[in-house]
């Protein structure tokens, strides 16, 4: 027997997965073929030109740099904004370069 607590976080954790899969979808489909997007791979993070969305099949066609077409499912997609790098400040206000004197 389920207590009612234990039905209420279901209900929470699918209303939020299905949320979460509503935005994922509104992100894709807002793309335009010839976009350029990011995806995720095991062999890391590829800049791509987006062709075409099969959207029953939640999958998208890309191509690679070197021209050659994939098919990858929607979560490979990443749309985290691109973070820049700054140098590091060191404790004496300088920046990129060593505390000691090299003289």
């Amino acid at each position: 027997m389920v207590c009612r607590r234990q039905a209420d976080d279901q209900e929470i954790k699918e209303l939020k997965k299905a949320q979460a899969a509503n935005q994922l979808k509104a992100k894709i489909l807002s793309l335009l073929p010839g976009q350029s997007a990011k995806i995720k791979s095991y062999r890391g993070l590829f800049e791509v030109k987006l062709v075409r969305v099969f959207e029953n099949e939640q999958k998208a066609e890309v191509q690679h740099d070197n021209g050659q077409l994939s098919v990858v499912k929607w979560t490979e997609f990443d749309f985290r904004p691109a973070v820049e790098h700054k140098p590091l400040e060191n404790e004496y206000g300088q920046f990129g370069s060593s505390c000691r004197d090299e003289s």
